[in-house]
């Protein structure tokens, strides 16, 4: 029997090849969330793999990453799902933690192999691979929840990424699966890794997040990381810092070798899929399910286009310091009920700290009950105004588990909620516009089912106002807003 198990737990029949081999077998069978749970405990048993022939430690992990992969992908479906039916925050602890474990016992091992133990170069490329690719398990599902980030992950990737180089193993092509056949290397791996930490995925919803992660597998073989620095080049990296990549407007510190990274020649490939968008058409692999998922794949290409460009983005507008309390309402009801004059409806507490011409920056907190989400409309108050602003979160970091720091457009100076009616059924809007004569005016809808061809007439006006639809400008968290043309005043509504 390998001593690999700590010996309360050595009972477990992970503690051989073929009890492993069956265990496996019986963890696919799980529900995802236990077998999440099962695989995660598993790895908390190993020890130290000082008694243990490091190529059997090897298979052993692999063998339960790879049976863990159906239930984790299971579990982010599940996350990124608009009602999920467990909390998110229960669903990132599992997940997190496998992923966690996971990393630290490939870590483990790798110690002990640059330690003396050794392993072949197939194996210790596979290591390698592994390592990286679990420890960006644990990135993933922190950038899907906003944070707060592992710091661990950089040093991890790293000491895999300087093993790989010591050996020359940095492009040895591994399979991961034998059953697909697919080729990975350790280069491509941290690449990867580094690609998705310079996208700003903080901007970004829970589904285009994880549409991100899926199209790295299209545009990777135009990422470039090399040892001297471009034109294009916007961040970089020290492998052995143990630090996230840093941007260029930051230059490395004399004597360090980084690593740089541009992004720009990606944009060809992205400019091509989004062509494929226009003409109706999206790659099978990116598992395009709803027409909901098709409208964010467009924004996030431009998303991309835009972080990974030679001159990438800069602030339109300059931010200044300005501490306040904000009194805050979040989601498209509450605001409507708010600035209608229902009382007695939840008001958040958010510390305001910086403002721009169109933004506000502010540390808020965050519930299961009342999550705070990329696209949220809410509705602000500050100490020492005496009007309701309305916003959409654009931006958001944890800053721990339960706070974080969020940016805010600022769309409306003078919203106004209205009724309104579709030719179908009454509805509550936001007006984010004055009405002016033959303008335009730009109105948040609730999202779910309406005539969205269709006129819209606001009531309550003695008359009632009609609406021509014009388009879509964006959609939010729980609402969309669109542009229509001031008609006629219509008597009768109708």
């Amino acid at each position: 029997m390998l001593r690999i198990f700590n010996s309360s737990r050595a009972d477990l029949p992970l503690a051989d090849a073929v009890g492993m081999a069956r265990s496996t077998e019986d963890l696919e069978a799980l529900p995802p969330q236990q077998a999440v749970r099962e695989a995660a405990e598993w790895l908390e048993t190993l020890s130290q793999f000082k008694e243990a022939d490091s190529a059997t430690v090897l298979a052993l992990l692999a063998q339960v990453d790879e049976a863990t992969q159906p239930a984790l992908r299971a579990l982010r479906e599940e996350y990124v799902a608009p009602r999920p039916l467990l909390p998110r925050s229960e669903l990132w602890v599992r997940a997190r933690h496998f992923w966690t474990q996971l990393a630290e016992r490939y870590q483990e091992l790798l110690r002990v192999v640059r330690s003396g133990a050794g392993l072949p170069e197939a194996a210790m490329a596979e290591l390698c691979v592994r390592l990286i690719r679990a420890s960006a398990g644990e990135q993933r599902w922190d950038s899907l929840h906003y944070g707060p980030f592992d710091q661990r992950h950089w040093s991890r990737v790293g000491d895999a990424y300087l093993a790989a180089q010591q050996q020359d193993l940095l492009a040895t092509r591994v399979i991961i699966r034998p059953t697909r056949q697919t080729e990975t290397s350790v280069a491509n791996e941290y690449l990867r890794s580094v690609a998705l930490a310079t996208a700003a995925l903080d901007e970004l919803d829970e589904i285009q997040v994880e549409q991100a992660w899926r199209l790295l597998h299209y545009v990777l073989p135009s990422l470039r990381l090399e040892t001297e620095s471009a034109v294009d080049s916007i961040f970089w990296i020290h492998p052995a810092s143990g630090r996230a990549p840093q941007r260029m407007v930051r230059p490395p510190s004399e004597g360090e070798r980084p690593l740089y990274f541009s992004g720009s020649a990606a944009r060809d490939a992205l400019e091509a899929l989004r062509a494929q968008l226009d003409e109706g058409a999206t790659p099978a692999p990116l598992a395009l399910q709803s027409d909901d998922d098709v409208d964010r794949l467009g924004p996030l290409l431009e998303h991309l286009i835009r972080h990974w460009s030679a001159e990438p983005p800069v602030r339109r507008h300059r931010r200044h310091k300005l501490h306040a309390q904000l009194q805050v309402v979040e989601g498209l009801e509450f605001v409507t009920d708010h600035l209608s004059g229902l009382i007695g409806l939840p008001v958040a507490a958010w510390e305001q700290r910086d403002v721009s011409l169109n933004g506000v920056g502010a540390s808020a907190p965050l519930t299961e009950k009342h999550p705070l989400r990329i696209g949220s409309l809410v509705g602000m108050l500050s100490e020492d105004g005496n009007r309701w602003l309305v916003g959409m979160v654009r931006r958001m970091r944890r800053e721990a588990q339960e706070r974080a720091l969020v940016g805010v457009e600022i769309l409306s100076w003078h919203p106004l909620a209205a009724r309104a009616d579709d030719g179908a059924r009454e509805l509550r809007v936001l007006l984010l516009d004055p009405l002016t004569r033959g303008g335009t005016i730009r109105v948040a809808i609730p999202e779910g089912p309406m005539r969205r061809a269709a006129p819209l007439y606001l009531l309550g006006h003695n008359k009632a106002v009609k609406l021509l639809p014009q388009s879509l400008i964006e959609r939010g968290a729980d609402f969309e807003v669109r542009s229509y043309l001031l008609a006629s005043d219509a008597n009768n509504g109708q």
